[in-house]
């Protein structure tokens, strides 16, 4: 996008969309029609509104997220889940410039590189899905494509007594 942004949703399905806020509006009335049960954190330069996936199964992961947010520099233990938004952080009379070309730029690199596709034309998205857990668990086995592996116990150690003198 070459406009003007003052914010972006990343989907979890690895698409993304620009806005921009009205001008008479907050930003969380506007960001609420694509985020719903807003909850927000500040994480440097810029702020994350998302829904609080702990607190709602039905939210799929984002895997997009999980990625832009690594590369800015922040990590969420609990994951993205649902659609996420992107602001610049307010300044100190609440009000927030657009999104920096920094940001729209790792946006943009890893939403190409979601939906790129490999030789076989799986894409990189599907294949992100796929690696990630379901319903807050993990794939059960006919899910994944593997044979049963047998699990093997170490060999015992024996504690090292020193050199035979």
């Amino acid at each position: 996008m070459n406009g003007h942004a003052d914010f972006v949703v990343l989907y979890p399905d690895g698409t993304v969309g620009y806005g921009s806020n009205d001008r008479d509006g907050l930003v969380r009335e506007t960001l609420h029609t694509h985020v719903t049960d807003l909850s927000t954190q500040g994480m440097g330069q810029v702020r994350a509104w998302f829904a609080d996936g702990l607190s709602n199964p039905a939210l799929h992961p984002n895997a997009l997220a999980e990625r832009v947010f690594a590369r800015l520099g922040y990590h969420r233990p609990s994951g993205w889940y649902g659609p996420v938004a992107i602001t610049m952080k307010e300044n100190r009379d609440g009000e927030v410039a657009p999104l920096t070309p920094a940001v729209r730029a790792i946006v943009d690199e890893l939403a190409v590189a979601a939906h790129s596709t490999d030789a076989w034309g799986t894409s990189s998205a599907h294949l992100l899905r796929n690696a990630l857990p379901t319903s807050r668990g993990w794939r059960s086995a006919p899910e994944v494509d593997s044979a049963p592996v047998e699990s093997v116990q170490p060999p015992a150690q024996t504690p090292d007594m020193g050199p035979d003198l």
